[in-house]
């Protein structure tokens, strides 16, 4: 989390999806390999990082695309991910509602803005490959999700809320819950 004076503004850069990071390593025969990998860029943790960014950052982002070879489908990508949340906040003002910090070594993160009366939650945990957050759900009234995390069971509930799938959602490695403002928190439990 980034804090600054009120009076000096803040904009969130985004990199592109295509965005990949070289990263060299030296080999046994002292010759030098360059692999270009990206942790998040080109999957769907990528569109994961633009949703709780727009819940909880300032209203504007830079959007980093200087790469030499750019894939023209950045743009598009970064358009459909910022409609899918304008469709659940809207233009209102908002509010973020960081109840705490999510470490790195997180199996999940939470984030929420409070817009109008109620909030719009993102939830996106740590998923094994070929699974999708929504397979997570256990119940959905109250919506309720239970996953792994540091060899023990995680529960988490969201008291008077609801899941909303967007038409043609952008992501699944993340649900969208929707609750009234004056509903209880999210309830964490492990066993």
């Amino acid at each position: 989390m980034v804090l600054a004076q009120k009076t000096v503004p803040f904009h969130l850069w985004v990199g592109p999806w295509s965005w990949t990071s070289p990263h060299t390593k030296e080999n046994d025969d002292g010759t030098v390999t360059t692999v270009h990998y990206s942790m998040m860029g080109q999957t769907d943790y990528w569109y994961e990082s633009v949703f709780h960014a727009a819940l909880t950052t300032p209203e504007n982002f830079i959007f980093w695309n200087n790469q030499s070879n750019k894939d023209p489908e950045d743009h598009a990508r970064l358009s459909k991910a910022m409609s899918e949340v304008e469709a659940l906040i809207g233009c209102a003002y908002r509010s973020p509602q960081v109840f705490e910090l999510s470490d790195w070594g997180e199996d999940y993160v939470l984030s929420a803005t409070r817009v109008e009366r109620r909030r719009v939650w993102r939830f996106s945990p740590r998923l094994e490959p070929g699974q999708n957050a929504a397979d997570l759900l256990t119940s959905e009234d109250p919506p309720t999700f239970t996953f792994p995390s540091e060899g023990k069971t995680v529960t988490l509930s969201f008291p008077g809320g609801m899941v909303y799938t967007p038409p043609t959602p952008t992501s699944s490695f993340g649900v969208w819950i929707l609750q009234w403002s004056n509903a209880p928190l999210p309830v964490v439990s492990s066993e």
